[in-house]
């Protein structure tokens, strides 16, 4: 079994299956923390009820002790859409004995969340409210989780999602505010991974937060998890992205530098080069054939735009070499004596000079780029 807080996993907004271990950003105070290390007398049976003594509101049914284990339909927790807090996963559920017996903060310590997923989607597994926050800060929603059944993982396993939304003092919630994780799931049986959900910004009128753990998982078997140490933090904001050093690139730097492409193919003239076609063209010589000579032109010129250098000194030349490949297409012998090329060969030379930072936009070794 690994430790808590052990195994970061981010949750962030792209739609999937869950992201790579990564690290957290830094923390500063923690607002709230279950760590279920003492059993409630009872939870909100619906996020909208209000019963005494309630430390937190859930859709699914509170089970308390005295448990049943029968390894059967005896068990306490052996139906769906049942929670308890536990100190040891077999307690509740024959079928779960071979899973953590013990929760994150280490042997024999504490408790933790059982639950036995429901069939029913996005029935809501643990919802907090009431949390106050500052306008203006980020904040991150994080939780241990482990798989309890041993068919998980797989496509039985729990599916989880994390929400914060901010409301202002009217308990309203506040548009376009707050985050939702994409779909996860906990990783391997009897292992604690921690799950972080970060940077929401509580925006201007913001009072308090309410955070939601939801279950979108519908099938019986194997839709069972282990939650621990629910903490709702106040984080540094994310970093800036690094700055990009954006300067023109030559035929050479573009042929030798494919991980440096903005896009995986490229139009030129109607005809549509993958990556490695085009880098393929821009190495062959053009052996009395201009048509490469003004490829080799075109596709550094368009890739230097792309990437946001700029272009208003050049654009109706790219717009005009597209146009005269879409003419006389790559490999269609175009002579440097032709009249075709007596347009062709200004629009090069132009791209040319484009590509070595003569015109409008600076090259890329004038600032030093990478």
């Amino acid at each position: 079994m690994l430790p808590g807080w052990s195994r970061r996993i981010l949750a962030g907004l792209a739609v999937g299956a869950l992201l790579t271990a990564g690290t957290s950003s830094s923390q500063a105070a923690v607002t709230i923390v279950d760590d279920f290390n003492t059993r409630p007398p009872a939870i909100n049976v619906a996020p909208a009820a209000n019963i005494p003594g309630a430390v937190f509101a859930s859709d699914y049914a509170y089970v308390l002790p005295p448990f049943v284990n029968n390894a059967g339909t005896g068990d306490s927790l052996y139906d769906p859409k049942k929670l308890a807090v536990v100190a040891s996963s077999a307690e509740v559920h024959g079928s779960w004995a071979v899973v953590p017996t013990v929760p994150p903060e280490g042997a024999g310590v504490g408790l933790f969340l059982a639950v036995n997923g429901s069939l029913s989607a996005s029935d809501i597994v643990y919802q907090k409210s009431g949390l106050p926050v500052t306008p203006g800060a980020f904040y991150a929603f994080q939780l241990d989780i482990a798989n309890l059944s041993p068919q998980a993982p797989g496509p039985a396993s729990a599916n989880l999602k994390m929400t914060i939304e901010f409301l202002d003092g009217a308990g309203a919630p506040i548009p376009l505010s707050g985050l939702v994780s994409a779909p996860f799931s906990p990783q391997g049986v009897a292992t604690w991974g921690s799950v972080v959900l970060p940077f929401a910004q509580a925006p201007a009128g913001a009072v308090t937060a309410k955070i939601t753990l939801a279950n979108a998982q519908i099938v019986f078997d194997g839709n069972d998890f282990g939650v621990d140490n629910i903490a709702f933090t106040q984080t540094l904001p994310p970093p800036p992205p690094p700055p990009v050093c954006v300067g023109t690139g030559t035929l050479g730097y573009w042929k030798n530098h494919p991980s440096a492409w903005p896009v995986n193919a490229i139009t030129i003239g109607g005809v549509t080069y993958t990556k490695a076609q085009a880098i393929a063209a821009l190495g062959t010589p053009p052996k009395g054939d201009n048509t490469y000579v003004l490829f080799h032109q075109l596709v550094p010129a368009r890739l230097n735009v792309l990437i946001g250098n700029t272009s208003t000194c050049i654009d109706p030349t790219i717009a005009a070499a597209d146009a005269w490949l879409a003419t006389y297409p790559l490999g269609s012998k175009v002579k440097g004596s032709s009249a075709a090329w007596t347009i062709g060969g200004p629009l090069a030379t132009k791209l040319d000079n484009y590509n070595n930072g003569l015109l409008c936009a600076p090259h890329r070794d004038a600032l030093n780029c990478n």
